[in-house]
C-alpha cells in the first residue's frame, strides 16, 4: 500500500506480517526508515489489544516477540489537531449491499473518537495517541458535530476545489467518499467470481462495515482500518454514552432492517436489467445513506 506522505493513495502503508513476502518488504522499510513510528497491531478482536507503537530496532523486536496474526501499519505523525490540538478519528458504517456488481452506501451518520489528551509530537503512546472507542481518555461526538466545527472554523491548511467552490466540510467528505470507493473497489475486484453462484443459490450476501478514518494536518483521509464487525453495542460504554450511540446507531439499523426486508420480500438475485429499478426503491428506505458505489 502507498503511504500518506507524497502519495494520492487514500490508505496507509501496511502490511501483514504473516505473509514473507510483507514481512520481507516491511523489514526493508524499517531499515531504510529507522526513524519512522509504526503500529503493531496483532489480530485479537479489536479493542486496541496488544497494540505497540515502535521504531527502528524496536519494532523489528516486538514483532518476532509478538503473536504470529499481526499487521504493521505506518504512523501517521502528522494528524489534524484542528480541534484543541488533540488527535481523533472517524468511526464511519458503510452497507454494501451486494458485492457482484458492488454497490454500497454510507451512512450519514457517525461517530468521532477524540481524545483528552494533547498531542505530543515528540513521541507516540499507545495509551494516548492509538485508541479505537470511548475511554477514560477518549470522549466521543457524533459526526455531524464535527462537521459543524470544521466549517465554523478558519482552516488555511485546507485548499477548496477551484471548481466545486465547496466548503470545508463538504470538501472532506467527498474525499472520504472517494477513499471508501477506491478500497472497496479494490476488494469487489475479488467478488466477481460469485455472480453465477448468486444465480445458482437465489440470493446474495451484504456486509455492514465500520471504517476508522483519520485526517492528516491538510484534511486528506487515510482510511486506517475495515472493520466486518462495526460494533452496534449502545451500553457498553457506561449509561452517559447511551444516548448518543443510540442515536446514530438505532436510525442506522432501522433503516437496514427495513431494507433487508425489501430485499427477503423480492425473492431472488436480481439480474442487471431488474437492478436498478430495485436499488431506486430500496435506496427509499435507506433515507439517511448515501450511495457512494
Amino acid at each position: 500500500m502507498a503511504s500518506p506522505a507524497g502519495s494520492r493513495a487514500h490508505h496507509i502503508r501496511s502490511y501483514d506480517l504473516s505473509l514473507p513476502a510483507d514481512l520481507a518488504a516491511w523489514r526493508h522499510s524499517v531499515a531504510e526508515e529507522p526513524e519512522k513510528y509504526w503500529v503493531l497491531k496483532p489480530c485479537l478482536a479489536g479493542a486496541s489489544k496488544g497494540i505497540q507503537v515502535r521504531r527502528g530496532q524496536a519494532a523489528l523486536h516486538a514483532q518476532k516477540t509478538s503473536v504470529s496474526e499481526i499487521v504493521a501499519q505506518e504512523y501517521l505523525e502528522r494528524p489534524f489537531l484542528g480541534l484543541g490540538g488533540r488527535k481523533f478519528h472517524l468511526r464511519l458504517y458503510v452497507l454494501v449491499s451486494r458485492w457482484s456488481p458492488t454497490i454500497a452506501y454510507l451512512f450519514d451518520e457517525g461517530l468521532v473518537f477524540h481524545s483528552r489528551h494533547n498531542y505530543a509530537s515528540s513521541g507516540p503512546g499507545t495509551g494516548r495517541d492509538v485508541f479505537s472507542s470511548i475511554s477514560k481518555s477518549v470522549e466521543a461526538f457524533s459526526l455531524a458535530e464535527l462537521w459543524r466545527r470544521l466549517d465554523s472554523s478558519t482552516l488555511n491548511t485546507f485548499q477548496e476545489s477551484t471548481t466545486s467552490g465547496l466548503n470545508t466540510s463538504n470538501g472532506v467528505q467527498q474525499q472520504i467518499r472517494d477513499a471508501l470507493v477506491e478500497v472497496l473497489s479494490d476488494s469487489a475486484d475479488s467478488f466477481n467470481v460469485f455472480s453465477n453462484l448468486e444465480e445458482e443459490r437465489g440470493f446474495s450476501c451484504f456486509d455492514l462495515l465500520g471504517a476508522d478514518i483519520i485526517l492528516d494536518e491538510q484534511l486528506q483521509p487515510f482510511i486506517m482500518e475495515i472493520n466486518v464487525g462495526p460494533n452496534l453495542w449502545i451500553d457498553n460504554h457506561g449509561s452517559e454514552h447511551m444516548e448518543l450511540l443510540q442515536s446514530i446507531k438505532n436510525p442506522m439499523m432501522s433503516q437496514i432492517a427495513h431494507w433487508a426486508s425489501l430485499t427477503i420480500q423480492n425473492g431472488r438475485v436480481l439480474g442487471l436489467e431488474q437492478l436498478n429499478n430495485f436499488e431506486s426503491t430500496t435506496s427509499k428506505a435507506l433515507s439517511n445513506f448515501t450511495r457512494i458505489l
